[in-house]
Order: C-alpha cells, then sequence, then structure tokens
C-alpha cells in the first residue's frame, strides 16, 4: 500500500496536475478524470512488473535491465511504435499482455474521440478531419474504455499477486535440515 500511494500514485498526481493543463488537453472534468486514473493505473502496474524482476533477478543491475528490456517490448506491442492491426497473427496476441497498449487506448480515444482536427499543408487548403477517423485506423473504439481500465487494474492485481508468490518462493528462509534427520 506504502509503495503504491507514495511511489505510484503521488508521482504520477504531481506529474499530471503539473502536465495536463500546459499540454493542452481537453479540461472537461470526464477526461481528466479518465487522463489522471489510467496515468495512476499504469504506474502502478508498471511498478508492479519493476517488483516481480527485483524479486527474479539475482542484483538490482539485473533486475533493472530486465525491467528496462519488458517495458521495451511491452512499448514495441503498445501501438505506439507500430499499429498493432498491422502486426503479423502470430505475433499481434503480444498487445494484450502490453500495459501500453491499454493505457494508450483509453488516452487516445479519450483526447481524440469526437475532436475536429484543422490540417494547413503546403499545397493542400485547410482540410477538417473528425478525430473519429484516426481512432478507426489504429481500430481503438471508445466501448473498450472499461475493458482497458480493467486490465491495467487485473494486470497490477496479477503482477503484483505473482510478485509476492515468487518472493514466497524463490526467497523464504528453508528450516536448516539436522543431521541423522530422515529426508
Amino acid at each position: 500500500m506504502v509503495d503504491g500511494l507514495l511511489l505510484r500514485i503521488l508521482p504520477a498526481v504531481c506529474f499530471g496536475v503539473i502536465s495536463y493543463w500546459i499540454i493542452g488537453l481537453r479540461a472537461t472534468g470526464e477526461n481528466v478524470g479518465i487522463f489522471f486514473l489510467v496515468l495512476c493505473l499504469f504506474n502502478l502496474a508498471a511498478g508492479a512488473l519493476s517488483m516481480v524482476a527485483a524479486v527474479c533477478a539475482p542484483s538490482a543491475g539485473a533486475a533493472g535491465l530486465a525491467t528496462i528490456v519488458v517495458l521495451l517490448i511491452s512499448l514495441l506491442f503498445g501501438g505506439f511504435l507500430a499499429n498493432v492491426a498491422t502486426l503479423p497473427g502470430w505475433l499481434g496476441w503480444l498487445r494484450f499482455l502490453s500495459i501500453f497498449y491499454y493505457a494508450y487506448e483509453v488516452l487516445m480515444v479519450n483526447e481524440i474521440r469526437g475532436l475536429d482536427v484543422d490540417f494547413d499543408a503546403a499545397n493542400l487548403e485547410g482540410i477538417t478531419i473528425k478525430g473519429d477517423l484516426f481512432l478507426d485506423i489504429f481500430k481503438f473504439s471508445h466501448k473498450n474504455a472499461l475493458r482497458d481500465i480493467g486490465a491495467l487494474f487485473g494486470l497490477y492485481i496479477g503482477t503484483c499477486a505473482l510478485a509476492y508468490l515468487l518472493l514466497w518462493a524463490l526467497r523464504a528462509p528453508r528450516k536448516p535440515r539436522t543431521a541423522g534427520a530422515p529426508a
């Protein structure tokens, strides 16, 4: 609880309070609430992933490296670097293990849904495009918002449980065997 509140939620809220309005994101109560909820859940899930790596790794350096590698792979399948709809079927399922995928979908829908985007290119006059078109291209839907928020929460709870089980299994002190005791 202390780890989650002080090291995951508090920094996320401080970051959000500073950056949300500076960036110019939608300032309605619902949009702000969804942003902070997703930001905190994402931070909690990333912290839980780090705990799993820390329990399994033999040293702090190895834990840091493992966490970075897992988060980079997760970022690859999160929708930032590659459109997940264009990934081959044998790789596409990996997006459902990515905390970035769920957070990215919710945040994109939260900001772009219903928005009119104006383009002014060199050889074109101003063109207005609905933000929903961008969401369709990336196969993002507002209908998935509860699923995505639930998945972030589930990944957080699941990785926390995994970290504690691994801690119990790998680091629990064992009773020393006495001489002459049956094996």
